[in-house]
């Protein structure tokens, strides 16, 4: 085997070299200490995962697959509501709630927006669904094939996951910093006005 090959895993390197030294001498290896050779389909050297490694990357697998379910569900339930606040917001909210048409003009634009906020919730639900689910089959991939592809895919995924949950994290921070501030200004200005 050339050295490339272990070029990726230089502290599996000696290990394997010495094991086809002594392969004759040495007891069968049990299925947790075998390294996992992940090949390419190119023909290009691949590189070796423990037993333990490979262990790791499947057990998460099956979270992987649940978050991106729940968070289908949960999009799902995100429309759902957003197309009742918009049917409140709509219809005549005067003859079914309210007497008078300040109630329902107050009721119309609470609709209104609560929908549009019930949409931009499944909007942010929907791309962290897909990451993990293409997350999961990947390394299902990776599982049956050993192919050095899935495990760029899946990592690829994983990236593509935490720098989006990441920008979704900040931007909540933001918007959650300027409402708090545009809350203390109008109870500022609200104050001033009623001391006049």
């Amino acid at each position: 085997m050339e050295e490339n090959e272990y070029a990726f895993a230089p502290e599996l390197s000696s290990a394997m070299q010495s094991e086809r030294q002594m392969e004759c001498n040495m007891p069968m290896r049990s299925m947790e200490q075998t390294p996992v050779r992940i090949t390419r389909a190119s023909g290009i050297p691949g590189i070796y995962l423990n037993a333990a490694a490979m262990n790791h990357l499947v057990s998460t697998r099956p979270w992987a697959r649940f978050i991106s379910i729940f968070l289908f569900i949960v999009t799902g339930f995100s429309i759902i509501s957003a197309l009742v606040m918009f049917a409140i917001g709509f219809f005549d909210t005067n003859t079914m709630y309210s007497a008078k048409a300040e109630t329902s003009s107050l009721q119309m634009i609470s609709g209104t927006i609560a929908g549009f906020i019930y949409i931009a919730l499944a909007i942010v639900y929907i791309p962290m669904g897909f990451f993990l689910s293409r997350y999961a089959g990947d390394i299902n991939g990776l599982e049956i094939e050993h192919s050095a592809e899935m495990l760029e895919s899946a990592l690829k995924q994983q990236k593509l996951f935490w720098r989006y949950t990441g920008i979704v994290i900040i931007s909540g921070v933001c918007l959650s910093l300027l409402t708090m501030l545009a809350g203390i200004i109008v109870g500022l200005s609200v104050g001033a006005s009623i001391a006049k």
